[in-house]
């Protein structure tokens, strides 16, 4: 049975101070900068757990930590990139991750209220209205796993990159966790090696001519045969891959754009020794 806030005082105040200690502590390590305060409820006269409102990269930083941390199979939303990092999100974004993360949080099993969409000192945010202590050490369980889940997608692909360039694949880019954005930062491969990954992937044959520097339209084609491969290889995962022309003598590239963290680990078993392409 959830504790309410009204009964958190009976629980004693060792017990609420270490949920609140967990909770800052799990929402610290996810890089959501709220400090978790202890305050009296004015209508009750028992002390709650009170955060900060949340903006909207905090909401889908959240969303995306909790889904992890409970093995919630994601939703299409989840394996897409984020549309903004810092960035504030309009009123309708915004109540569109609250929905991401009430799912989410209910999927999870943490009673957690919401509360509506509201604009505070100018900014738009989501209250977290009823933090009980049950649901404070449920939600910093879940971000403490979720934060080790992100770090395995990480270093799988790491690992995986690092074999294929054992093999010769040796400009692929050393995989990195993005803290701002909550992805996996790629980088720049070349021609050859974009043509390589498709195949290993299960991509259909295709012939360049010259393949260290194919003609702009051989190279766009490149990119997105292998978008497409990593699309089927991950069930959905989206790689958005850009074209960059040669200049001052470096030869053309394909920009690796940055990735989720399911959709990485779902490449790194894609692309392991004995695989079976999709």
């Amino acid at each position: 049975m959830t504790t309410t806030i009204s009964e958190a005082a009976d629980r004693g105040p060792r017990e609420l101070l270490q949920a609140r200690n967990r909770l800052a502590d799990a929402l610290a390590l996810a890089g959501v900068q709220h400090a978790v305060t202890i305050q009296t409820d004015t209508s009750t006269e028992e002390p709650v757990l009170q955060l900060r409102p949340l903006d909207g990269p905090d909401v889908a930083r959240l969303t995306a930590l909790v889904t992890a941390g409970s093995h919630v199979p994601p939703t299409p939303a989840a394996l897409q990139p984020r549309l903004f990092g810092s960035m504030a999100a309009g009123e309708e974004e915004l109540e569109g991750l609250r929905e991401q993360l009430a799912t989410a949080l209910d999927a999870a099993g943490v009673a957690l209220e919401l509360g509506p969409v509201r604009t505070l000192r100018g900014s738009l945010c989501v209250e977290l209205v009823s933090v009980s202590i049950d649901a404070a050490n449920s939600l910093a369980l879940l971000i403490h796993t979720a934060v080790e889940a992100c770090q395995e997608a990480v270093n799988a692909l790491a690992q995986v990159f690092a074999h294929l360039a054992a093999t010769g694949l040796d400009d692929l880019p050393v995989p990195k966790w993005d803290h701002r954005l909550d992805r996996v930062a790629l980088g720049p491969i070349s021609m050859p090696t974009a043509l390589e990954l498709g195949g290993r992937l299960g991509a259909p044959v295709m012939t360049v001519e010259e393949p260290e520097e194919p003609h702009h339209a051989e190279a766009e084609a490149i990119g997105q045969r292998l978008e497409d491969a990593v699309r089927a290889a991950t069930g959905g995962g989206l790689m958005d891959i850009r074209y960059k022309p040669a200049c001052d003598c470096k030869p053309s590239r394909l920009q690796l754009a940055d990735i989720t963290f399911t959709t990485a680990l779902r490449l790194a078993r894609a692309l392991e020794p004995g695989a079976e392409p999709s």
